[in-house]
């Protein structure tokens, strides 16, 4: 994944502020990742934000598990 594939996101969505996960993949073949999108932060204007993970009930708060607490209606 290069500079342009990063540029072009970046200017399509126009974001100003990226939240993502140590583990967090973009692009075709998940080839785009953490290091990639801080590389290029200061030439496409963004800041990247990697906030520490939450953790309830001994579980990683994930998007996994939000969708699944979603799905079986255990929104507590």
């Amino acid at each position: 994944m290069t500079s342009p594939d990063v540029g072009h996101g970046a200017k399509k969505l126009k974001s100003k502020i990226l939240f993502v996960s140590n583990n967090f993949r973009f692009g075709h073949k998940r080839e785009g990742d953490v290091k990639l999108l801080k590389k290029f932060q200061d030439k496409f204007e963004y800041k990247l934000v990697k906030p520490k993970p939450l953790i309830k009930n001994k579980k990683t708060v994930s998007s996994t598990l939000i969708r699944k607490l979603l799905e079986t209606g255990n929104l507590q």
